[in-house]
């Protein structure tokens, strides 16, 4: 949310579209994980070379999964989704 300036939201949402921005978890103005430690790189590709699943507060699944519950509770069934970095 934070990476996204007012001038190119207002842009868009001037085009047309409508904007909603939003934060993924352990970013910008959302929920941070201060407790959890940092993970350790080199411990996941081991578990997941394994065939492991990698002990870990959160997934990249689990940061779509955000996204398609903050959709449905906007009750949005369709959408254009763009991002930066991991929220792309």
């Amino acid at each position: 949310m934070i990476r996204w300036s007012e001038t190119f939201c207002q842009m868009l949402a001037e085009q047309g579209y409508r904007v909603i921005r939003f934060d993924n978890r352990d970013t910008g103005l959302s929920t941070h994980f201060d407790t959890a430690p940092i993970p350790d790189f080199t411990a996941i590709a081991k578990a997941v070379s394994r065939g492991e699943m990698p002990s870990v507060p959160y997934t990249l699944f689990d940061m779509v999964s955000d996204t398609v519950g903050l959709l449905g509770k906007l009750k949005i069934n369709r959408a254009h989704v763009v991002g930066r970095s991991m929220g792309a």
